[in-house]
């Protein structure tokens, strides 16, 4: 249909109603489109229908009402100049489901008096604004953009003139169900000189509202947020009040102008800037995760308000209010980033004004029960505490070395202000874990080895290392008294005589020559050292094994002087977990001395160690730990004894000695890491380089009885921490 003007509903008292509906149905108007003039008009276009025109009107003349709905896609109506929706009478508006209006401006309640109501549901909806749209003029104008519809315009006013009222709605109006919200794209929302209000009642989680909201006239323009989460990232300079009564408003650019009010069930956070606020049984939540809020003038809660403090290691959610911030018993509930560290610390307000009452209790989440919360204050601050205290099993306690793992954490934590957050978590058996007993049986073990090898070294009883050369049977005797332990017996004279009797010569004084003996020997052992419950120490389990080979050269009958490598290995474990190993080179030299009856030793060696530890850690899931490095060993040893008959059980031989012998270990830099899970670095120990001297003494008695050697050592393994 085409005519040069449009009306439905002409006279005052008529009624009149029009569908334009399919794709290729138009009506098409050269001039004006009335919907509603002076009666009561109705217009649907559906389906694909279109029409067109130049200016619109719905609701035009005083007591005329005109509804307008725009349904379906490919549905249009399009006004080449301006869209009046009650001009002067009471307009309605509706597009849904994909239709679409476009225009010059757009106007809601143009007239005193008149009453204009647009909304813009569904997603592929849209109104075109190609100027300015005025939502409520002089009279009373609303719109509603929800479930994905869009506006568009350059700029948007509400209430403009003085008398005006102007609703946006973002979802749904105020005190109805939420909906989800549609979009506005314009560069401004203004409020003028009339009452105007935006109200924010959506379903959306993340909705960002872009638009600036300003205030150019002397009326009254609020903001109200009833559900979703809204944030607002320009800076806004409306000057009416914000109120939030549900859901969430986020301000990461400014509304400093805007006195704010949190009542229970609405929440307030952001890292932007904000007017006088007051948390009036509501939750102030300050930055997008862990920020800055900043408070334009006064801050005041109520005692059943609740600040929310986001916390991680070197952060936590803040507030700096510039004039007094007044706290009035309200709840400080803190929350923890997972797995993160945490500082001992934390500013969470800041007053240039002054602090006025203290907080109330204060709660936590995701903290573990090793630390423990509070709260202090100074003139202008209020401070989150955290102390690391850990708390024995019921009805029993910390053992030592879990007393003093523990003592070593909180004291770390006070010095350096900070601490990895599972160690807050850590229970009596992960105070065990986290001391890594394993590494107290690897010097031990490497000292072991040491002894091990400086005893077969300077052992010269081993078949094959004595003076006496193969065929000089005249000089047994001698080579006898060189090499044995305790006194030998001298002959008698019919056993001087046996012995002259085989002599085919007389015996004469013999001529020393030096000589060489090449040997080769295995050695090894043993031990277990117990635990000790009080201590926390744990049972240990060593073995050492290896093969030593070298070669003694005889300077005199009473002087010996040789040199030994060695090679072999260990391995070791603890009863708390963990177990490791080690390839071991050795190398050493010795000289013996025998006067008479008595005797001197001395010797030094140096060994290698290439270590490897294994243990499993379960304090924070299953990781196993495991730690390679290289250790050097530093041995001396000096030992002295005079050895005597007994009159006992046919002359017992004895020969009392000492001995010293030091051993130095110098470890490496090691670093134990995870070889299951990766996730957050907990219990990855790291030793710098160190030094550490194992001081060991023997006072001992050897023994020569029926052709068998004993040895009494009074030494024992001690452990060396680590």
């Amino acid at each position: 249909m085409d005519r040069r003007l449009g009306i439905i509903a002409d006279q005052a008292g008529s009624s009149g109603t029009a569908t334009v509906d399919g794709a290729g149905s138009t009506w098409t108007n050269s001039s004006d489109f009335y919907v509603g003039r002076s009666g009561s008009g109705t217009l649907t276009i559906r389906n694909g229908g279109a029409v067109s025109n130049v200016y619109g009107f719905i609701g035009d003349f005083s007591g005329a009402t005109g509804a307008v709905t725009v349904d379906g896609a490919g549905s249009t109506w399009t006004n080449g100049g301006d869209l009046y929706v009650g001009y002067t009478g009471s307009g309605t508006l509706t597009i849904r489901n994909g239709g679409a209006v476009s225009n010059f401006n757009g106007y809601i309640g143009v007239d005193p008096g008149s009453t204009g109501a647009v909304t813009v549901d569904g997603a592929g909806s849209t109104w075109s604004n190609g100027g300015h749209l005025y939502v409520g003029y002089t009279g009373g104008g609303t719109i509603a953009i929800h479930n994905g519809g869009s506006v568009s315009a350059s700029t948007v006013s509400i209430a403009r003139l003085a008398g005006s009222t102007g609703a946006l709605n973002i979802g749904a109006a105020a005190g109805q169900t939420a909906t989800a919200p549609g979009t506005l794209n314009t560069a401004s929302v203004d409020f003028g000189n009339g009452t105007g209000q935006i109200v924010f009642n959506h379903t959306a989680a993340n909705y960002i509202f872009a638009p600036a909201i300003t205030s150019s006239g002397a009326g009254t323009g609020t903001v109200r947020v009833e559900a979703g989460t809204t944030i607002l990232t320009a800076t806004n300079t409306y000057t009416g009040a914000t109120t939030i009564d549900g859901g969430t408003l986020s301000v990461n650019g400014s509304i400093a102008n805007s006195a704010v009010t949190v009542n229970a069930g609405g929440a307030l956070g952001g890292n932007g800037t904000i007017g006088n606020t007051t948390v009036n049984g509501g939750t102030l939540a300050p930055g997008n995760s862990i920020g800055l809020l900043t408070v334009n003038g006064n801050l005041s809660f109520t005692a059943a308000s609740t600040y929310m403090v986001e916390v991680s290691l070197a952060h936590a959610d803040r507030v700096n209010v510039t004039g007094t911030a007044t706290l009035s018993g309200a709840t400080v509930n803190a929350s923890f980033a997972a797995g993160s560290h945490v500082a001992k610390l934390y500013t969470i307000v800041n007053a240039g004004g002054g602090i006025s009452g203290t907080f109330g209790s204060v709660v936590n989440s995701n903290l573990p029960l090793g630390f423990k919360p509070s709260l202090s204050y100074d003139g202008n601050n209020a401070y989150l505490d955290l102390a690391l205290v850990f708390v024995a099993p019921p009805n029993t306690g910390l053992n030592g070395n879990q007393t003093a793992v523990a003592n070593a954490l909180v004291n770390y934590f006070n010095r350096n202000g900070g601490i990895p957050l599972v160690y807050g978590g850590l229970t009596a058996p992960g105070l065990t874990q986290a001391s890594g007993p394993v590494a107290t049986v690897v010097q031990p073990t490497m000292v072991q080895a040491m002894t091990q090898f400086m005893t077969t070294v300077t052992d010269l009883s081993a078949v094959g290392r004595g003076f006496d050369v193969p065929g000089a049977t005249a000089f047994a005797a001698e080579g006898a008294a060189m090499n044995a332990y305790a006194a030998v017996r001298n002959p008698g004279g019919s056993e001087r005589d046996a012995f002259g009797m085989i002599t085919k010569a007389a015996p004469h004084a013999p001529t020393f020559e030096a000589l060489w003996r090449v040997w080769a020997s295995a050695f090894g052992g043993g031990q277990t050292t117990d635990g000790n419950a009080a201590t926390g120490s744990s049972t240990s389990t060593s073995r050492i094994y290896g093969v030593a080979a070298g070669a003694d050269y005889w300077l005199s009958r009473a002087t010996v002087v040789g040199f030994a490598l060695a090679g072999g290995g260990t391995n070791f474990s603890v009863a708390a977990g963990g177990s490791g190993r080690s390839d071991v080179f050795e190398a050493g030299s010795f000289m013996k001395h025998t006067a008479g009856s008595a005797y001197v030793s001395v010797a030094a060696a140096y060994g290698w160690h290439d270590v490897t530890t294994d243990r499993a850690v379960t304090s924070s899931g299953i990781d196993q730990l495991r730690a390679r490095f290289t250790a050097d060993t530093f041995s001396g040893r000096l030992e002295g004894g005079d050895r005597f008959v007994t009159p006992w059980f046919g002359g017992l031989g004895l020969t009392p000695y000492a001995a010293a012998q030091v051993t130095n270990t110098h470890l490496s830099r090691l670093c134990r890491n995870r070889r299951l899970r990766r996730q957050h670095l907990c219990f990855v120990l790291s030793r710098e380089e160190r030094d550490r001297a194992a001081n060991r003494t023997r006072i001992a008695q050897q023994q020569i009885l029926r052709g068998e050697r004993c040895t009494a050592d009074d030494a024992r393994p001690r452990r060396l921490g680590t």
